[in-house]
């Protein structure tokens, strides 16, 4: 079932529309001359979604699923911060459902133990703000996490059936087969020699520095993408080791699956291949007994195969393909003098030295950046400094207690996501919350090497964990 098929037949004059005003608009926007115009084109389309979601706000938890890759593209810089389709949906969504529920006499909140252990995150966040250097930035860190919140707390209370979690799930696959099909172009097409502006990857990714380009997509930055894609290739894991669906959907698990990791290699990402290991040890240890099946077995060896020769394939097509071995393998080694394994242990070394200051409470949440730069005020050329490890980063900046906290959060998630695959009788249950499981080892390990708490994908991933937990119980 396509969950946007009666939304489609009803409004399919008006998507024709949007779609062809959203690229007019995207123009009018990125120039000076007819911003204007441009904002009041956007003003109008916000104005019809809020609508449309007031009739039915469970569209805007479809919307904010399709849209969860899209970080860089298509964004919109305002006074230095980033606005993300996104986040404009989580907002619409979460105020349509609020008056729509005030107005109609229905509103009533699903929460749990897990909100409690996220409240005191946020008190121990604002605690610490005590001693940041910038509270700007601190205030302005602490709104987005707030936000993120909100997304998971919408799909806890919207996401209420077995059907609708169905359906976000489909959107996910739909949406990462969009992503990942835009960032094989996007290679492709840089290899063929097409420019930047064409094909929309960042310069410092693209085939003159590795001998190939990484994968980027829509995504800020390569990790990025590889910390989204654990969603849907733990789904993907999950399902095919439930045997979840028609035959014609398995063929589409395993074609995406092979998407899913080659774009993963393709990213270079340290945190990503590491977070992928990590997910199938897990696998293997969870689903020991039933891992060496005919069938898995065959889907593996088939999957690797399939991989191993695109790759080939991939590096035989570039003529810088000698140089893309050398730059891979030093890119990829922990022990190189390469700048960002320098950078990654210099800022080991600074985060632990500045949690000295404030121990208990941290330094103040965002406050590394701050701190290391020197200026407390204005930003250095290449952005505020982070330790790009995200767990000695909120020890950093929110002290022991912070982190405390955070990790009695990963604990609880881990915890319910494995009652819900112990005890579920419902299948599709059971197998999406093993998938989910996976998803999270992967993005747990990869926050070993990158820190950046408020990607919406993470607490997307949050909020089906505990969707699924609920849906057992309510079995």
């Amino acid at each position: 079932m396509n969950p946007f098929k009666d939304y489609i037949q009803a409004d399919k004059w008006f998507i024709a529309l949007a779609l062809f005003l959203s690229i007019v608009l995207g123009f009018l926007i990125g120039s000076e001359k007819y911003f204007i115009a441009g904002a009041l084109l956007g003003i109008f389309i916000l104005i019809y979604v809020f609508i449309k979601l007031l009739e039915n706000p469970f569209l805007g938890i479809l919307g904010i699923t399709f849209f969860l890759p899209f970080e860089r593209l298509p964004t919109l810089e305002i006074g230095g911060n980033t606005i993300k389709i996104s986040y404009i949906l989580v907002i619409l969504t979460f105020l349509a459902w609020i008056i729509k529920g005030l107005t109609g006499g229905s509103l009533k909140f699903r929460a749990g133990p897990a909100f409690i252990i996220i409240g005191f995150f946020l008190a121990s966040s604002i605690i610490s703000i005590v001693n940041s250097p910038n509270l700007t930035r601190s205030i302005t860190i602490l709104s987005l996490i707030v936000l993120m919140t909100a997304t998971m707390f919408l799909f806890v209370n919207l996401v209420d059936t077995k059907e609708k979690l169905q359906r976000v799930v489909k959107v996910l696959f739909f949406s990462a087969i969009t992503v990942l099909v835009y960032g094989f172009f996007q290679s492709i097409g840089d290899i063929a020699g097409l420019a930047p502006d064409i094909t929309g990857i960042s310069v410092r990714y693209s085939q003159s520095i590795f001998g190939f380009p990484r994968f980027q997509s829509v995504a800020l930055e390569p990790l990025y993408f590889a910390s989204y894609l654990f969603l849907p290739l733990g789904l993907i894991i999950g399902m095919i080791a439930g045997n979840i669906g028609t035959l014609k959907g398995k063929t589409y698990q395993v074609i995406l699956l092979f998407m899913c990791i080659l774009a993963l290699f393709l990213t270079v990402s340290r945190g990503g291949y590491l977070g992928f290991i990590a997910m199938i040890l897990v696998f293997t240890v969870i689903r020991f007994r039933k891992i060496f099946t005919p069938r898995i077995i065959s889907v593996f060896f088939k999957t690797s195969v399939a991989v191993i020769l695109a790759a080939t394939l991939f590096f035989s097509i570039t003529s810088l393909g000698s140089k893309a071995f050398f730059e891979i393998k030093n890119h990829l080694s922990f022990f190189s003098q390469r700048g960002s394994i320098v950078e990654r242990l210099g800022s080991y070394s600074e985060a632990i030295s500045l949690w000295g200051n404030h121990p208990i409470i941290g330094n103040g949440i965002a406050s590394f950046g701050p701190l290391v730069a020197g200026s407390s005020n204005e930003p250095p050329e290449g952005g505020w400094p982070i330790v790009n490890n995200e767990y000695l980063e909120i020890l950093t900046e929110q002290g022991v207690l912070g982190l405390i906290i955070f990790i009695s959060l990963l604990i609880y998630m881990f915890y319910i996501g494995l009652q819900t695959y112990k005890f579920a009788e419902e299948r599709y249950l059971k197998y999406v919350s093993l998938g989910l499981i996976l998803a999270l080892v992967g993005v747990l390990i990869q926050y070993s090497l990158f820190s950046t708490l408020y990607i919406i994908h993470l607490w997307f991933l949050f909020a089906l964990i505990l969707i699924a937990f609920q849906l057992r119980k309510e079995q």
